[in-house]
């Protein structure tokens, strides 16, 4: 094993860590980084396996991961207020994409000439 084959050293690892987080990262914490790649990647793989072959494929290739990946609104009545990501049927992030003048399109602030 060279050193290029590597990856990143544990203090590099956490000073990117906490640039993305903008917190306090533990000293311990990546194993659990790693760990939690792992499942992803697994998860990843058996989603895009799936994929395939529905297509009836037996290899897995960059269109299933993508499929894979696809983020679809949970209600397509309502795309443009809710934006829902989610992961083995679980929701990791949901946001709520209205303003304050959805309600009240006559609140909206105007332009003085």
């Amino acid at each position: 094993m060279t050193s290029s084959d590597r990856g990143y050293s544990r203090s590099t690892l956490r000073k990117i860590l906490k640039a993305h987080s903008r917190k306090r990262v533990a000293t311990e914490v990546d194993p659990l980084v790693y760990l939690n790649y792992i499942l992803f990647m697994e998860e990843l793989m058996q989603t895009a396996t799936r994929k395939a072959l529905s297509d009836n494929n037996k290899n897995v290739t960059a269109k299933d991961i993508r499929k894979a990946t696809i983020v679809e609104p949970p209600n397509p009545g309502r795309q443009h207020n809710t934006l829902e990501i989610t992961h083995s049927g679980y929701i990791l992030h949901s946001r709520h994409l209205r303003t304050q003048w959805d309600e009240n399109p006559q609140d909206l602030p105007r332009k003085r000439i």
